[in-house]
């Protein structure tokens, strides 16, 4: 009777410290999963920040900031916080347009901005004094220098 016991007392121990190791395990693998689709979603979609200025160097508050891209079919817009600064997150990589508006002022439109992906460019506006009917057109061109990529480059 005694070596039934012992027997059994040992095949629950083995039973429960199984259990105990699957569940170690089981919580590991959720850990691993849960970081590696917020790393994904990191490097998904990219920002345009800027701030909004007029002529003189002072904030634009409440200026419309609308982000178009006709190939991906996307239109976001915001409006300028009270230092004049503004921000559109979750942009998948494409090629945008910027336009910046405020009643008072002439729009400005940066053209065919290439937003690559988790990338946070910068877009600073100077908007200048006139009627709303006027648009100032501005084309990018892909910049040479990200300053707020670092990166080392290799030597051949």
């Amino acid at each position: 009777m005694r070596s039934q016991q012992r027997y059994t007392a040992a095949l629950l121990t083995a039973t429960f410290e199984a259990w105990r190791s699957l569940q170690t395990q089981f919580c590991y693998l959720l850990c691993a999963l849960l970081s590696l689709a917020w790393c994904l979603s990191a490097q998904t979609s990219s920002t345009i920040t800027g701030t909004v200025r007029d002529k003189q160097g002072l904030a634009v508050a409440g200026a419309e900031i609308r982000v178009t891209s006709a190939e991906l079919a996307i239109e976001r817009s915001t409006v300028t916080e009270p230092d004049g600064s503004y921000r559109l997150g979750a942009l998948p990589p494409g090629i945008y347009a910027v336009r910046a508006a405020k009643d008072g002022f002439q729009a400005e439109v940066f053209k065919d901005l290439e937003v690559t992906l988790n990338r946070t460019l910068v877009y600073d506006v100077v908007l200048q004094v006139g009627s709303v009917s006027q648009t100032v057109e501005v084309s990018s061109a892909v910049p040479l220098l990200e300053p707020t990529i670092s990166s080392t480059g290799t030597d051949s």
